[in-house]
């Protein structure tokens, strides 16, 4: 089964999604508030996942024509916006750009890497707090289950998977 453009645009929306729950309501002191074991503020992980998305693109000799995410917000609104902007800008690019199509894929996984990196500094803070309800948009659930969908959907069972996905970014850390 081919993964159409438009159920990857609304697998990276959805990934998005769980990124924007999980900031939701922070002022800009909780996005900064570093955490003292690892160094890691939330504000950095949102930067780092924009600035990754525009390094995929630019992989593909494509300029993404998005400006840097601060890793210091002055609001939560500028970490809404640069998320935003990237969203919109896959949106333009893919349905022309047929090479961004597993970049994206990769980017929506890695989004969901950073939710969890992201959810851990949130509950250091509020340990309260916790995603939206698995049925609802913004949970870890609405975000992974598209994507389990499309890799398990046509899959043999007992088939060896390759080691590498032979895409020239396999060696990147």
């Amino acid at each position: 089964m081919a993964v159409t453009n438009k159920q990857l645009l609304d697998m990276h929306k959805r990934a998005l999604d769980t990124i924007r729950a999980a900031i939701d309501g922070l002022d800009r002191e909780s996005l900064c508030w570093c955490e003292p074991e690892t160094g890691q503020w939330i504000a950095q992980e949102v930067s780092h996942l924009c600035d990754t998305e525009r390094y995929w693109i630019q992989q593909e000799g494509i300029d993404p024509q998005l400006e840097v995410c601060p890793e210091f917000p002055s609001s939560l609104e500028e970490e809404l916006q640069c998320l935003g902007c990237i969203e919109r800008r896959w949106v333009e690019l893919l349905p022309i750009n047929p090479g961004l199509r597993f970049p994206l894929f990769r980017v929506c996984l890695h989004a969901l890497y950073h939710l969890a990196r992201i959810a851990h500094l949130r509950r250091h803070q509020q340990s309260d707090w916790g995603l939206p309800h698995w049925s609802k948009p913004g949970s870890w659930e609405h975000a992974i289950d598209p994507i389990m969908h499309v890799m398990l959907a046509d899959q043999p069972q007992d088939v060896d998977l390759p080691a590498t996905s032979g895409f020239k970014s396999d060696t990147l850390t």
